[in-house]
């Protein structure tokens, strides 16, 4: 079980939804940060073009009086490149780049929190899983008594020996343990899929899924079995 647990908190940690988004925005603090940092010897480059031609031109005051193309000699254009590098910024830059990298440090240090709180929760769950996992025998072997005793009760109270009262009170705790015992079923899948939705892949509504993962935990396990 503590493998298992090894695994699936691994796994969780590996397809969880809020880490990889968190993920995305430190790949796009850190794309801030290197831009930032080449402001400095990097060079900004601008390019400039400008075209302008009459297509069509007639009425009085044109040439033969009428109407005409121009031709392509009368078009104007020009173009234009420009490289700016400032020395002295005022200091922006580097107040920039402190801000890039202060905000990724910050990213990070919540990245590790985050992926701490979703290992923990993870691990919780398969924790409460267990243990309502093994309420279920514990809940049968209970009810099974139960009604072993209602079955002493009941002939006891059929030769005399008992009264009505004691056959009712075994017939309710039979009644009661029969209840916990299917209850405890329903209660360790209510925790399953709090597991598989602190994994962050509900799996058991995929029969695939489910397959590949648990062939992953046989080879994770066989691994393990090895290297002890």
């Amino acid at each position: 079980f503590r493998l298992t647990r090894d695994f699936l908190a691994g796994e969780g940690l590996e397809i969880s939804p809020e880490l990889l988004n968190i993920d995305a925005a430190i790949a796009a603090q850190e794309r801030v940060m290197k831009s930032a940092w080449s402001s400095f010897w990097v060079p900004t480059a601008g390019l400039k073009w400008d075209i302008s031609d009459i297509l069509w031109e007639g009425g009085e005051g044109t040439e033969d009086s009428g109407q005409q193309m121009y031709k392509a000699d009368n078009t104007t254009w020009s173009v234009g490149i420009n490289l700016s590098l400032p020395i002295y910024s005022g200091g922006s830059k580097k107040a920039e780049f402190a801000k890039a990298r202060k905000e990724l440090r910050s990213l990070t240090i919540y990245r590790d929190a985050l992926s701490e709180r979703i290992e923990q929760r993870i691990r919780s769950t398969l924790h409460i899983a267990g243990s309502s996992h093994a309420g279920i025998k514990l809940a049968r072997k209970s009810a099974e008594a139960a009604n072993q005793n209602l079955r002493i009760v009941t002939d006891s109270y059929a030769s005399g020996i008992i009264s009505i009262l004691d056959l009712l009170d075994a017939q309710n705790a039979a009644v009661i343990a029969d209840q916990l015992a299917a209850n405890s079923v329903y209660d360790f899948l209510i925790d399953y899929m709090n597991v598989q939705r602190a994994i962050g892949s509900f799996d058991i509504l995929a029969p695939e899924k489910e397959s590949l993962r648990l062939e992953r935990l046989g080879r994770y396990l066989d691994e393990k079995r090895v290297e002890n």
